[in-house]
């Protein structure tokens, strides 16, 4: 296989399970300085590759499974635009040393590592990996801070936490970062985003807890900085409601007609998020071994050997509608032979749909709907479900739940709908014996005139 290549999901995918004697380097045409690692033991990373001075370098940027491709691509590019500026981005093995490790540091080299051999063994979701991975990068990381957000942190005086020792980092430093991502600021165009800032806060918890309990001695008595119950006595952490957005019966409507104008996957791929109600990233890794057409069912494997995931660590047996069913049949007559995934990333691809946003924002513009995300169409199943008196077993079965709570959601969205539903009825009520009801001011001159015959007769 060549050694050099634009790097597509599908090309990934290859050179990472094509077996090697030796560390073999792949590197991308697309992007100077990022490029791909395999090893004989099968492990593949994503690298950056820059010059020193006139030394060659590279440093990892972490591995396949919890690296989205354009993320690995911008963070390389990132590194490679300090090396040029004369910056080394590597961390200083002497000012670590001195200061001690940093946060950015210390979660590649032993916090992010170890979450990728959990995910192996079966103890967390990829999904959860690759959120958090998401999550640290956004907020943390000085190498891929979008700048956007280091906008915002140097108009509220924020410091980027990864950049920073694990022994020097404060609660303050920690109150500021997560009230700086937490609330708007107009200067710097930012809307606020509560619920991430509460995230990020609990990530930084998680990491300092995995330091303190395998390097306790060499931290020296430090300890968290986000501790969430000090964050909750300060105040810091915000109030998050729960989401409760669904489909309206006329933004359904609509929002068909927006998907059937789609392009192929993404029409199939959005019924098919609706028709079953499961995660769009379930979805998305929809395998045809696991489905049973005949007997309308869907198999969500949570197997380490076959490589995949549920988000609870359960299996799951979806039961399919006759319409998910004959979408699906559809596909599969059309499908190209020997193809693994049922929505792949185009007909001979060997990867399947990861990036359904912009579809999706195209699909909301058309049909008019706003602060409508993806999982809404989840949330929409459930609801429905609810409004029609399903059970809450039903429906926990329908959609895979484990927990009573996030059922109920749906159940008080639905009681909503019930309560305006009577509300409306009560009203069509009054409305039709509207012509039997005496007005006020009549029926205060009646009763006077009955008070009066009354008197008189007595």
């Amino acid at each position: 296989m060549e050694t050099k290549f634009n790097f597509t999901p599908d090309r990934v995918a290859k050179a990472s399970t094509t077996k090697v004697v030796k560390k073999t380097r792949y590197y991308d045409k697309k992007s100077p300085g990022f490029g791909l690692r395999v090893t004989p033991n099968g492990s593949a990373a994503y690298m950056a590759y820059f010059r020193v001075g006139t030394k060659p370098c590279e440093t990892v940027i972490g591995d396949i499974k919890a690296w989205d491709l354009d993320e690995a691509r911008i963070r390389a590019r990132t590194i490679v635009n300090q090396a040029d500026q004369g910056v080394d981005p590597r961390p200083a093995k002497k000012a670590m040393e001195a200061r001690g490790v940093t946060l950015a540091g210390y979660w590649d080299d032993q916090y992010l590592p170890d979450r990728q051999n959990q995910v192996e063994k079966g103890e967390i979701t990829e999904v959860v990996l690759k959120a958090n991975v998401a999550l640290f990068n956004r907020y943390l990381n000085p190498l891929t801070l979008p700048k956007k957000v280091q906008k915002m942190y140097e108009i509220r005086g924020a410091s980027i936490l990864g950049g920073l020792p694990l022994k020097e980092i404060s609660l303050e430093d920690v109150t500021n970062l997560i009230r700086a991502i937490g609330t708007p600021c107009k200067k710097a165009k930012w809307r606020g985003s509560p619920y991430p800032a509460n995230e990020t806060a609990e990530l930084i918890n998680r990491i300092y807890g995995h330091a303190l309990a395998y390097n306790k001695k060499r931290l020296g008595g430090v300890e968290s900085p986000a501790d969430p119950k000090q964050l909750r006595q300060l105040k810091v952490l915000f109030a998050v409601k729960a989401r409760s957005r669904f489909l309206s019966d006329d933004e359904f409507v609509r929002f068909r007609k927006a998907v059937d104008l789609e392009p192929e996957p993404w029409r199939d791929y959005f019924l098919t998020l609706l028709l079953t109600g499961q995660r769009k990233m379930t979805v998305a890794s929809m395998r045809w071994a696991d489905l049973d057409l005949a007997g309308g069912t869907w198999t969500l494997r949570n197997s380490r050997k076959e490589g995949t995931r549920t988000k609870n660590g359960y299996d799951l047996t979806v039961t399919l509608s006759k319409e998910a069913v004959a979408l699906l049949e559809e596909r599969r007559r059309t499908a190209a032979l020997g193809s693994r995934w049922v929505f792949p990333t185009s007909p001979t691809s060997q990867a399947h749909i990861t990036s359904p946003q912009k579809a999706w924002a195209r699909v909301c513009e058309a049909a008019c709907l706003e602060d409508m995300n993806i999982h809404d169409l989840r949330r929409t199943m459930g609801t429905w479900m609810a409004m029609n008196g399903e059970s809450t077993k039903t429906i926990m079965e329908t959609l895979g739940h484990r927990s009573l709570g996030a059922v109920q959601r749906y159940m008080v969205t639905a009681g909503r709908e019930r309560v305006e539903a009577a509300l409306e009825k009560f009203s069509d009520r009054m409305a039709k014996a509207k012509s039997n009801v005496v007005p006020i001011t009549d029926a205060k001159t009646r009763a006077n005139g009955d008070s009066s015959r009354t008197t008189q007769s007595v």
